[in-house]
């Protein structure tokens, strides 16, 4: 049976956590992220949303959303990250399906979203149709460069 892509439930939150924090070894997965995932069941206004890929009752893969902070029209995208033994089968495609089909529903008439990311995974985020727009001063773990990317979506 092929994982399956839903929202993530607060129930998710150690395995998710588990799985970003083996994935993005830096200091935010310790300090800020337990409470970041923790504040999609809150009632703060703006809560971020996150997706797993769950197989065999195990999440295999994650993907989170939040408002942007320019205006009503930005999304951020953050924290992918599918489990090694799981890439190369389309999750991470369908993580990015379900985030844009998510903010989809706050696209206004005759005006663009745009939808943020900052990642060092630049070539598979431009399969997606993001652009770069600034390679970032930030490193990632692993001394990888930072790109801010961007998608725009006019339909």
């Amino acid at each position: 049976m092929a994982p399956i892509i839903r929202r993530m439930i607060e129930a998710d939150i150690p395995q998710v956590l588990l799985l970003l924090q083996n994935e993005w070894d830096c200091e935010e997965t310790h300090t800020s992220l337990p409470q970041e995932l923790r504040d999609m069941f809150s009632t703060a206004s703006f809560r971020p949303t996150y997706f797993v890929a769950e197989h065999e009752d195990r999440i295999v893969a994650c993907a989170g959303w939040n408002w942007g902070w320019f205006n009503y029209d930005n999304f951020e995208f953050f924290w992918m990250c599918v489990d090694e033994p799981y890439r190369g089968r389309g999750l991470g495609k369908s993580l990015v399906d379900a985030r844009i089909s998510d903010v989809m529903q706050y696209k206004k008439e005759g005006r663009p979203l745009y939808i943020w990311i900052s990642t060092p995974l630049r070539e598979r985020y431009e399969k997606f149709g993001f652009r770069v727009i600034l390679e970032t001063p930030r490193v990632f773990v692993r001394g990888q460069q930072a790109y801010a990317m961007v998608k725009e979506i006019n339909q």
